[in-house]
C-alpha cells in the first residue's frame, strides 16, 4: 500500500517509504487511491515513530518509547496501558479493588486477596489461629499473634524479663519486679520471692520442723478419723509450712497446700489431722486437713520432706523401742525436742497430758517430761526415782555431797547440810558433826560462831551469855519480839528498832494523819503523814485521808464534779476531763482530734458514712468528699483473709507487726489465722489480737449478710464490720470499728450490737486467763488511757445472752510502757510516778 503522505515544511520533499510486514497498524497492502485526503497534522505533535512500532505520538501512541505499546495493542497485565485507551490493565482481574491488577500485587495483611489467589493474607498467620497478624493482637501464648516479630510483648508487667502467663510462665507475682525466678529467696518476709513455690524455704533446715507428738492409735473417736499429729518450731521466726510433703512407710505422701498462709510461729506447734470436724476427731482443733496418709497403729514412718531433702522423720517400731498405746498421742519428752533425738523411741512416751477429748495428749501446746525417760542417762527415770533428771550426779543411791545445797540421793529425809542432824545447818550450826552443839545451846559456850537463842525464835540475843557473839533479838525471852516482828501497838518494841507504837513510821496498826489545809475532808497528799495509835486525827486542820490534791482549795477534792476543758484536775482524779464523750479521743480544743466530743461515734479513723452530713472520721471530709477507700473482704462462712499492710506497722503486745488475719467470725489475729466460731476465754488467751463481736457470724459473701472492710490509715489500720449478720439468727448484726495504732493502743466501738453471744477484748495471747471486765464502764480516771492498765495478758467480756456494749466506744491500753514499781500500773497507760507502788490511776 501507499503509505499517507506527510508534507515536510519548508524542504518541500516528499519522501515515499514503502508498508513493511511488520507494521501493526495494519497488514493490507496494495496502493493509496488517488486523491486520498492527508488527514491533518499537529504541527505542536512529533511526526517520528521512536520506537518503531508503526505508530508516532500525532496517531495515538502513548508511550512512543515502548514498542509494545501503541493504540490497539493487546492489553498486557504489566502495569502499563499497552493500547493506549487510557485505562491500565483492563480485562485483568482486580480482586481487591485498589486500582492495581492482581497480577502485579503480592499479598499484603490488610484483609484483602491482594494477589486474586483466592485466599486472603495467605503468609501472615504467624500463631496459625486462623487470624491475619494484621488483625489480630498479642496474646500471652507463646506465639507472635500480631506477626511484629515479637512474642508476647506487653504482658510481662513488673519488667523484669518473666511471664506470668503462656507456656513460659515462670513469675509468680508480675507485680513485683523483686519476685521472680532468678531472685534469691530472702528468708523471714513471708512471700515466694524465687517462685520455686516454697514461701522462705532456706528455713527449711534439719532442725527446723520437728515432729513432736503423734496419735497413731486413738480409742475414744474411730480410728483412722482421730488420726493426728503435732509439729514444733523451735525457732524465733515463724515458718510456712506451704510446699512441704508427708510421706508415710507404705508409700502414701501428701503435699500441703493450704487454702491461705499456713505458718508455725516462733516457738509454736500445728496440729496437722485427717479430719477437723471435732464430731469425729475427738474435738482436736487441727490447723490443717490432709486426707491421703494413715498411721500405722503398730510400726509405721511418718516424714516431712522439702522438695527432695528431708526435714525430718519418726519411725515407730511396735512397742520395741516406742511406746505401743491405745487411747493416747505418743509424745517426745520437753526436754529431747530436737530433731536427732525424736529418731530415738527412748525419748518418746505416752502422753500424761488431757486433751481436748477423751484421748490422752497436749494437741498445738508444748508437752510434758516423760516420766519413763532417763534424760541425764544416770540409769533412773523420774518414775524410778530419779529426783532431778538433768543432772547426772543426782539420783538414787548417789552419794550425799555435803553443803552443796542438793539431794544428790533423792532422799528427801537426808538434809545434806546438817550432817549431825541436830535440826541446825551450817549456816547457823558451829559444829554441824556434833548434834549436841546447836544455836541457842549453852554447851560449846566457846564457839563464836554459835549465837544463844534463848527463846528459839531464830535470833541470837543481843545481850548473850559469855561465850556467844551479840545478836539482834531485844528480847530473847518473848518469842514475839525480833527483827523478823512487826510493830504494833502495845507498848512494846516488837521489832527490835528501838521505836516504839507512834514513833515508828513501820506500825502496821497506827492510824495516819494528813493535813488538811482547806478542811474540805481531804487530806494533803504531799504532807507528812501522823501516825497514831489511838486512832487518826480528824478536823482542826487534819483528815484521815492523803486524797487532795490542791489543798490550798477547798472546791478541788475527789469528791468535786470535773469541769471539762477547764485545765484543772477538779476531782483529783489526776487529770483535766478532756474527753467528755470517752470515746478515746480528746477533744480538738485542748489541742485533741475528737472533733465532736458530745458523740463517741465520731473520732479519728472512724468509718465514714457517705449520707448522714456528719464528719465521721474528723478528716475534715464529709460524706463523698472523704476519699478514703476501705478494701471489702470477700469471706466465706467460718472463713478468713490475711491483709498485708502498706505503710502502717502496729506494735501490739511488745511486737511491731505488718500484717493481720480478719475473721469472718470476729476474730482479728496477728499471730496466725483462724476459722474458729467457738467463743471462749480460754482459746482467747492463746490469740494475738482482738476479738470485734467473737461469735458464728456470716458476712454477704458466705450467704449471710453485711461486710467486712480494712484500711491502711498509715499510722493505724481500720477494721469494719458493717451490718454483718449472726449465722442463723437473721435479723441479728453487729456493726463495729476495731482500730490498731501503731503506738500499741486499740480503739474499738459498736454503733449497733443486738447479737445476744459472743467475746470482745484484746489479747496478748500468752494463754493467762485474766479476771472478764465490765467493757460497758466508762469511768475510768481521766489520767488513765482507756481500758487496761498494761500488765494484763487480756481485757474482755463475754456474754451468753444479752450484752452491754451496744453504742459504747473504749481504748485498750495493752502491755504498753513499764511498771518499775510493780503496782500493776504502766507509764504509758496512766501511772504519774512509776517509783511510787502507791500512786495509780483508780
Amino acid at each position: 500500500m501507499i503509505r499517507r503522505l506527510h508534507s515536510l515544511l519548508p524542504l518541500g520533499l516528499i519522501l515515499l517509504a514503502a508498508c513493511s510486514d511488520e507494521d501493526p497498524k495494519n497488514s493490507d497492502s496494495g496502493d493509496a487511491t488517488a486523491g486520498e485526503a492527508v488527514p491533518a497534522v499537529d504541527s505542536n505533535v512529533t511526526l517520528s515513530d521512536v520506537d518503531g512500532d508503526g505508530w508516532t505520538v500525532a496517531e495515538g501512541d502513548c508511550d512512543d518509547s515502548n514498542h509494545d505499546v501503541y493504540p490497539g495493542a493487546p492489553e498486557l497485565c504489566d502495569g502499563l496501558d499497552d493500547n493506549c485507551d487510557g485505562v491500565v490493565d483492563e480485562t485483568h482481574p482486580d480482586t481487591d479493588g485498589n486500582g492495581i491488577a492482581d497480577c502485579l500485587e503480592t499479598e499484603r495483611c490488610d484483609g484483602y486477596d491482594n494477589d486474586g489467589d483466592g485466599l486472603i493474607d495467605e503468609g501472615f498467620d504467624a500463631d496459625g489461629d486462623g487470624l491475619s497478624d494484621c488483625l489480630d493482637s498479642e496474646e500471652c501464648d507463646g506465639l507472635d499473634n500480631d506477626g511484629d516479630g515479637e512474642i508476647d510483648e506487653g504482658f510481662d508487667y513488673d519488667g523484669d524479663g518473666f511471664l506470668a502467663c503462656g507456656p513460659d510462665a515462670s513469675d509468680c507475682d508480675d507485680s513485683n519486679a523483686a519476685v521472680n525466678p532468678v531472685a534469691s529467696e530472702i528468708d523471714g518476709n513471708g512471700q515466694d520471692d524465687d517462685c520455686d513455690g516454697i514461701v522462705d524455704n532456706e528455713r527449711w533446715d534439719a532442725a527446723a520442723l520437728i515432729i513432736t507428738e503423734i496419735m497413731n492409735n486413738p480409742a475414744a473417736v474411730a480410728d483412722p478419723d482421730g488420726e493426728w499429729f503435732e509439729l514444733h518450731n523451735p525457732g524465733s521466726d515463724p515458718i510456712e509450712l506451704a510446699g512441704l510433703s508427708l510421706r508415710s512407710g507404705g508409700g502414701e505422701s501428701h503435699l500441703i497446700q493450704p487454702e491461705r498462709t499456713l505458718a508455725i510461729p516462733a516457738g509454736g506447734h500445728v496440729v496437722l489431722g485427717l479430719s477437723d470436724d471435732p464430731a469425729v476427731n475427738g474435738s482436736i482443733p487441727v490447723d490443717y486437713v490432709y486426707s491421703d496418709i494413715r498411721l500405722g497403729n503398730e510400726a509405721d514412718v511418718l516424714q516431712l520432706w522439702a522438695g527432695d531433702r528431708l526435714i525430718d522423720e519418726v519411725a515407730w517400731d511396735d512397742g520395741v523401742d516406742f511406746p505401743d498405746v491405745s487411747g493416747a498421742s505418743m509424745e517426745l519428752d520437753a526436754l529431747a525436742i530436737d530433731a536427732s533425738l525424736n529418731d530415738t523411741g527412748n525419748f518418746w512416751c505416752a502422753s500424761v497430758g488431757v486433751g481436748p477429748g477423751p484421748d490422752a495428749g497436749t494437741p498445738g501446746a508444748s508437752g510434758g517430761l516423760c516420766p519413763t525417760v532417763d534424760r541425764d542417762g544416770d540409769g533412773y527415770a523420774p518414775d524410778e526415782g530419779d529426783c532431778d533428771d538433768t543432772d547426772i550426779t543426782i539420783g538414787p543411791g548417789m552419794t550425799e555431797v555435803p553443803y552443796d545445797g542438793l539431794d544428790n540421793d533423792c532422799d528427801p529425809l537426808t538434809l545434806d547440810d546438817d550432817l549431825d542432824e541436830d535440826g541446825f545447818d551450817i549456816s547457823t550450826d558451829c559444829d554441824d558433826l556434833d548434834d549436841t552443839t546447836f544455836p541457842g545451846s549453852a554447851i560449846d559456850a566457846t564457839s563464836s560462831e554459835c549465837m544463844y537463842d534463848g527463846d528459839g525464835d531464830g535470833y541470837g540475843s543481843s545481850t548473850p551469855p559469855a561465850g556467844f557473839d551479840a545478836g539482834t533479838d531485844c528480847d530473847d525471852v518473848d518469842l514475839s519480839v525480833n527483827p523478823g516482828e512487826d510493830e504494833v501497838c502495845d507498848g512494846v518494841d516488837n521489832d527490835c528498832d528501838t521505836l516504839v507504837d507512834d514513833d515508828d513510821s513501820d506500825t502496821i496498826d497506827a492510824s495516819f494523819s494528813w493535813i488538811d489545809v482547806d478542811v474540805d475532808g481531804y487530806g494533803d497528799a504531799t504532807s507528812t503523814p501522823v501516825l497514831s495509835c489511838s486512832g487518826a486525827v480528824t478536823g482542826s486542820g487534819f483528815a484521815d485521808n492523803p486524797s487532795d490534791c490542791d489543798d490550798a482549795d477547798p472546791a478541788i477534792n475527789p469528791e468535786s464534779t470535773e469541769v471539762a476543758y477547764d485545765g484543772i484536775d477538779d476531782d483529783c482524779d489526776g487529770a483535766d476531763l478532756v474527753d467528755v464523750d470517752r470515746d478515746g479521743f480528746a477533744d480538738t480544743s485542748v489541742g485533741g482530734t475528737d472533733c465532736d466530743d458530745d458523740d463517741n461515734m465520731v473520732f479519728p479513723y472512724q468509718w465514714e458514712d457517705n449520707s448522714d452530713g456528719v464528719d465521721n472520721d474528723c478528716d475534715g471530709a464529709i460524706d463523698t468528699a472523704d476519699t478514703d477507700s476501705p478494701t471489702s473482704l470477700s469471706l466465706s462462712d467460718d472463713d478468713y483473709d490475711t491483709v498485708s499492710f502498706g505503710t502502717a506497722a502496729i506494735d501490739f503486745c511488745g511486737t511491731t507487726y505488718t500484717s493481720l488475719s480478719i475473721s469472718s467470725n470476729g476474730l482479728l489475729t496477728f499471730s496466725s489465722g483462724t476459722s474458729s466460731l467457738s467463743e471462749s476465754a480460754n482459746s482467747f488467751a492463746g490469740h494475738v489480737g482482738a476479738a470485734a463481736m467473737w461469735d458464728d457470724l456470716r458476712p454477704a459473701s458466705g450467704g449471710g449478710c453485711g461486710t467486712i472492710y480494712w484500711f491502711d490509715h498509715g499510722d493505724a489500720v481500720g477494721v469494719y464490720y458493717r451490718d454483718v449478720c449472726q449465722y442463723s439468727s437473721g435479723p441479728q448484726t453487729v456493726t463495729a470499728t476495731v482500730i490498731f495504732h501503731e503506738d500499741g493502743l486499740v480503739h474499738m466501738s459498736h454503733e449497733y450490737n443486738d447479737i445476744s453471744d459472743g467475746l470482745v477484748g484484746v489479747s496478748c495471747g500468752d494463754g493467762t486467763v485474766d479476771s472478764e471486765w465490765d467493757l460497758s464502764d466508762d469511768t475510768w480516771t481521766d489520767l488513765s488511757l482507756g481500758l487496761g492498765q498494761g500488765t494484763e495478758n487480756m481485757v474482755y467480756e463475754q456474754w451468753s445472752s444479752g450484752n452491754d456494749i451496744d453504742g459504747t466506744s473504749r481504748t485498750f491500753c495493752m502491755q504498753s510502757g513499764t511498771d518499775s514499781d510493780s503496782d500493776d500500773w504502766t507509764d504509758e497507760c496512766g501511772d504519774q510516778d512509776d517509783t511510787d507502788a502507791q500512786i495509780y490511776p483508780r
